[in-house]
């Protein structure tokens, strides 16, 4: 009953968002009286003038687009004790960022943004998995949920809980985010490290017969599938152990056998019925979808919402496969078209939801309920196309992660895209990679990839190489001109020869349920070693 019941609230919820997708101006005009017009009272309302203001277009107008420096003496004080200062309902918690573009933030978090916006995002997100696949949230003992984790929190400032937005020691009403295995042993305890709480999950569904896998990024089911193909016997041997039940049991004598005829075993072996996989799916995430589907052929692969931190951006609705609509309802939404840049207070006039250009790349600048007020996220999305009068977008990447030594902007999806068409032209794998601008007379850039990379050696390092640059010119106009008029070399290619140093140590270093495993880096020039 409670499953069911489980299954019909996500349901009503993707319903309801879709409904508001059909109306957003109204609903955005509704989010800019409960955020902006709810706060107009608050320090750093009054602070930066916005207290007095009745409309969006006046807010947009009047507010400077903010970064987080803008912020850190309100988190100050928040931390000193006004839990006000940015927004009536109070801060409760401090949210620790990866720290992708220097050091980790420290965002708030507060009750009012938690439950009726990112607990609604959540619920509609699963309703799609309910609608693609009817039956699967009621039959929950084959989902695994890999999304986030409970874990009590570590780490205190000034009295508050900081730590990661995919950490959650608890829920705070019954109004918030509590699937049916809330309480499950394999999702409650509370695992300190990335490593072993996977383990733990193996144990628990080795003999289950799971039918969906729910996971930020697809490297966390990679992991999954790495961990089991290297301790099958120390895995096998505690599942064994745990069950009692005399048909689990003659499951996993049968995987026990085939171990022993040296067959090893994978996630599409234990879980031939795999129906559903969730999983980002655009920006460097798309990489690892290749290997996802080959564990998984028979599953539908569908978008997981683009999120962060500071907030929810985009909720999928239905199959599509890299793009979502903007989540219209979770905050206020305004952009720039890429290249118009946002560091200084002088930027130019933002566009709206309803002006973007289909095929257009922009700059997302958000509004939250926690207290963010026209904040530069650094974060593109490209217009892929329009959806019930909203934009449906694809995530592209992070503006950070551009570097020019002569105005060539090579950034992020330049050198993923490129590296990606040679892997597919000459059926080869280069993953993981890093690139590092290397300086020199004429500078370049240096990619280094695992030594155990297959058949690369068959092809020549030089010739892959070429094509990778090659790739890089169609794809960057810019480049190509400063390859042409010799400004810049040819991209090198070099082995790393410390085999599994990029995926066993880049991955424990992560530390936290997104299963972060960087499979490329852009090193940039202030970086002079590479650190593994």
């Amino acid at each position: 009953m409670l499953a069911l019941k489980f299954a019909e609230n996500c349901l009503n919820s993707l319903y309801t968002h879709i409904e508001e997708l059909s109306n957003p101006s109204t609903i955005q005009d509704n989010i800019f009286k409960d955020i902006v017009l709810k706060n107009s009272r608050t320090v750093f309302a009054k602070e930066m003038g916005f207290s007095n203001i009745g409309s969006f277009d006046e807010y947009r107008e009047s507010q400077k687009i903010t970064s987080y420096q803008d912020y850190q003496a309100y988190i100050n004080r928040i931390i000193e004790g006004d839990r006000q200062q940015l927004t009536v309902c109070p801060t409760y918690m401090l949210l620790k960022t990866s720290g992708t573009t220097g050091l980790s933030k420290m965002i708030p978090k507060n009750i009012h943004w938690r439950t009726p916006y990112r607990t609604k995002a959540i619920s509609a997100q699963w309703g799609l998995y309910e609608k693609l696949c009817p039956g699967i949230l009621s039959d929950w003992k084959g989902v695994i949920d890999l999304s986030w984790q409970r874990k009590t929190p570590e780490a205190f400032i000034g009295g508050l809980p900081y730590q990661s937005i995919t950490n959650r020691s608890s829920a705070i009403s019954i109004d918030d985010w509590m699937p049916p295995w809330y309480t499950e042993s394999w999702f409650s305890e509370d695992s300190t490290e990335l490593i072993s709480h996977l383990q733990n999950v193996l144990v628990f569904f080795l003999e289950k017969d799971v039918k969906a896998i729910v996971s930020v990024n697809p490297s966390t089911i990679i992991l999954l599938d790495q961990l089991l193909k290297e301790n099958s016997e120390q895995l096998l041997y505690k599942a064994l152990k745990a069950n009692s039940n005399q048909k689990n049991l003659k499951k996993l004598e049968y995987y026990k056998k085939l171990l022993q005829q040296n067959e090893k075993l994978s996630l599409g072996h234990i879980w031939p019925n795999m129906r559903l996989i969730s999983c980002w799916k655009s920006g460097g995430a798309s990489l690892y979808l290749k290997e996802v589907s080959e564990l998984f052929p028979n599953a539908i692969t569908v978008p997981f919402s683009s999120l962060g931190t500071e907030g929810v951006v985009a909720i999928p609705v239905d199959e599509h496969p890299s793009a979502m609509p903007l989540a219209i309802n979770q905050g206020l939404f305004e952009f720039l078209p890429q290249g118009d840049g946002c560091s200084t207070n002088h930027c130019k006039k933002t566009l709206k939801f309803n002006e973007l250009s289909v095929g257009s790349t922009y700059q997302l600048i958000t509004t939250q309920a926690n207290g963010l007020y026209r904040y530069n996220t650094d974060d593109y999305y490209k217009v892929v196309e329009y959806y019930k009068g909203v934009p449906r977008i694809e995530y592209m990447g992070r503006g950070a992660t551009i570097h020019s030594f002569t105005g060539e902007k090579l950034c992020e999806t330049d050198l993923i895209a490129a590296i990606e068409y040679v892997e597919n032209e000459l059926g080869i794998n280069l993953r993981p990679f890093y690139c590092v601008p290397t300086w020199a007379s004429v500078p370049f850039y240096k990619v280094y990839i695992p030594a155990y990379s297959k058949n690369i050696k068959d092809l020549g390092l030089e010739s892959i190489a070429s094509k990778i640059d090659e790739r890089i010119c169609v794809i960057n106009e810019e480049y190509g001109h400063k390859r042409f008029t010799r400004r810049l070399n040819p991209v090198v290619i070099e082995l790393r020869k410390e085999e599994g140093v990029f995926n066993r140590k880049e991955l424990g270093k992560a530390g936290n349920i997104s299963g972060l495993q960087k499979k490329y880096r852009i090193i940039r020039d202030r970086d002079n070693t590479m650190v593994a």
